[in-house]
């Protein structure tokens, strides 16, 4: 299996994993502990995380592989509405190159946006990541998705309407097109 990074806890007595640990997943443990003398000890053992009855998942865009627009932000909608929003946006990373500053943004309990503040400059490549193995999204419903999800953005082409002359202007890579 595949190593799960992680760190000792602040009392020095217990070890808390990176991310959250998949669902329904074995795991081998093997720990070393070295006491003041340098003497070490070793103990080796198994767990297997609980099997969720309820489970949410992500439904993403844009879609992988993809080119899209400078406005297009990445929108992900949940299947369960999420009562513990900051968990399940710690579970999820996005990020650009050339890198950017990206927020979240969540639209009632069940869609969470992340893009720039401005936006997005054209080829950059973005990359999303769903860490939601495990993750209890409210209680007793846990995430069961890991996926890595990359797309491009295409060429800048904003068009900004004006209701009240009725009249749009077409903006592309920088010069104004249509009015």
């Amino acid at each position: 299996g595949n190593a799960v990074a992680g760190e000792i806890a602040a009392d020095g007595a217990s070890w808390v994993p990176e991310r959250h640990l998949a669902a329904a997943t074995k795991y081998a443990v093997h720990a070393v502990a070295k006491d003041a003398k340098g003497r070490e000890s070793a103990k080796d053992t198994t767990f297997t995380t609980l099997v969720p009855e309820n489970t949410f998942i992500g439904h993403y865009t844009p879609e992988d592989g993809s080119t899209v627009g400078v406005g297009m932000p990445v929108s992900i909608n949940f299947t369960r509405g999420i009562t513990e929003p900051a968990a399940v946006e710690k579970a999820i990373k996005v990020t650009a190159e050339p890198a950017v500053e990206i927020e979240g943004h969540w639209f009632g309990n069940d869609r969470l946006d992340f893009r720039p503040e401005k936006y997005w400059a054209p080829g950059t490549k973005v990359t999303v990541e769903l860490h939601l193995d495990g993750v209890e999204g409210r209680p007793g419903v846990y995430g069961k998705q890991a996926r890595k999800v990359q797309f491009t953005i295409g060429r800048s082409q904003v068009s900004t309407v004006d209701a009240s002359s009725k009249r749009m202007k077409v903006v592309r890579d920088g010069k104004q097109i249509k009015d």
